[in-house]
């Protein structure tokens, strides 16, 4: 849809907020036309050296980066991409003035992301523990009630989930839910200010 929506020509630098590893998401935007594509992910830095994005492009380039302290020159891409990474960075507004930063005037970011902290699951969670995994977008792994993240403390969580969940997982659960810097607990009111 990015590619559809935001003019790429061989003139295009695109950053990608939240690189796959696998870079397909690049190799897209290569394929596309861009003369240059920049991925950053702040979790490239725990992956051992070749094992992001394998064979790229020369136009292609995969670095840990992070959102709020963007090591690009201003004015540096023609667009911002990211897929699902949104709900994920810390301090939204000072990554939303550095995109706006590295951007070429007349530029564009695009992103596509959720679920959001204000929605019903909006924990997001993602933990493991016991064997088991608790994953916000598998349903059948999900234990938390739509909105409990919203309307329960930790306490009460823990309570409403203590019968049915194993304690490792649970206590993965609830510290993902409340403590993890993995998301970021900003409502849509926000996002849209």
């Amino acid at each position: 849809r990015f590619c559809r929506e935001v003019p790429i020509t061989p003139q295009s630098a695109v950053l990608e907020i939240g690189s796959d590893a696998e870079g397909k998401v690049l190799r897209e935007i290569a394929a596309r036309g861009a003369a240059r594509a920049v991925g950053i992910n702040p979790a490239f830095l725990h992956s051992p050296p070749g094992e992001i994005g394998g064979r790229l492009p020369d136009s292609c380039e995969m670095t840990t980066g992070d959102a709020r302290q963007l090591e690009f020159a201003d004015d540096s891409f023609s667009a911002v991409f990211s897929v699902a990474v949104f709900e994920h960075l810390l301090d939204f507004d000072h990554c939303l003035a550095e995109m706006y930063r590295v951007l070429r005037p007349g530029g564009y970011v695009f992103a596509e992301f959720g679920p959001i902290w204000s929605c019903s699951i909006g924990h997001h969670v993602c933990a493991f523990g016991d064997g088991r995994e608790a994953r916000h977008h598998k349903p059948e792994t999900n234990p938390i009630p739509n909105y409990a993240h919203l309307l329960q403390s930790r306490t009460e969580l823990d309570s409403t989930l203590a019968a049915s969940v194993p304690p490792n997982l649970l206590k993965a659960i609830l510290d993902w839910t409340y403590e993890s810097p993995e998301i970021n607990r900003v409502f849509f009111e926000d996002y849209v200010r």
